[in-house]
């Protein structure tokens, strides 16, 4: 299979804009020697790669299985070498994931693509398995976490809505008790008015009174 970067004529490190850019240029230069099929095939050989390189999961993977293709030519020089690789992949794989870059079915489909390659010198099944149980004991957590938070926030709307609801007592209570207060203070004013009426009227009862006593004691 043709290597990818090679049919857009572009670098293993090209930008996306540089990836954007050359199949702009494929897509619009066809070959006008080649033949309508040839143009065809080429046309659908760059659709197929700028597919691939334009996605950033997808190229990442790609990238990916063509290290680990390159890397099985060489003979490895020990367990220990495949497993220092493999623990390598893994570590990217996961990286990606928590950078929310692939999902776990990438990896999944990734892995049935380098098992379909019978890949030897290497123990892909070990590496990969690995990578996909740290990932699904990851989304796992996350999701107890979401399933935690949803509660605790449940929670929280419930004991605001209480306080919500005391809030209001309180605001009526206050009405009243500023009711009350205001009740009670016109009492007293009317009281103070009664009493400065009250000792008038006992003045000129006890005024007439002693007017009274001393005219009987004159005419006596």
């Amino acid at each position: 299979m043709k290597d990818l970067y090679s049919v857009l004529d572009v670098c293993t490190y090209a930008r996306p804009a540089s990836i954007d850019a050359a199949y702009e240029y494929k897509k619009n230069h066809q070959d006008i020697g080649n033949s309508d099929y040839d143009n065809m095939s080429l046309f659908v050989e760059a659709k197929r790669a700028y597919n691939v390189l334009s996605n950033k999961a997808l190229r990442f993977l790609y990238d990916i299985k063509t290290e680990v293709q390159e890397r099985c030519v060489i003979s490895f020089d020990s367990q220990k070498d495949i497993d220092l690789f493999m623990a390598t992949i893994e570590s990217k794989l996961v990286k990606m994931h928590q950078q929310k870059v692939l999902h776990i079915s990438n990896i999944h489909l990734f892995r049935q693509e380098l098992r379909d390659l019978n890949l030897k010198n290497i123990n892909v099944e070990n590496g990969l398995t690995s990578a996909i149980k740290k990932i699904e004991n990851k989304t796992n957590k996350i999701a107890e976490l979401k399933t935690k938070t949803s509660e605790l926030s449940a929670s929280i709307n419930q004991k605001n809505k209480e306080i919500s609801t005391i809030n209001e007592e309180m605001n009526e209570l206050n009405k009243y008790i500023s009711y009350l207060e205001n009740r009670n203070e016109r009492y007293f004013k009317l009281l103070r008015r009664t009493g400065i009426n009250v000792f008038k009227i006992v003045s000129v009862v006890v005024g007439i009174f002693l007017f009274i006593i001393t005219m009987l004691i004159i005419g006596l």
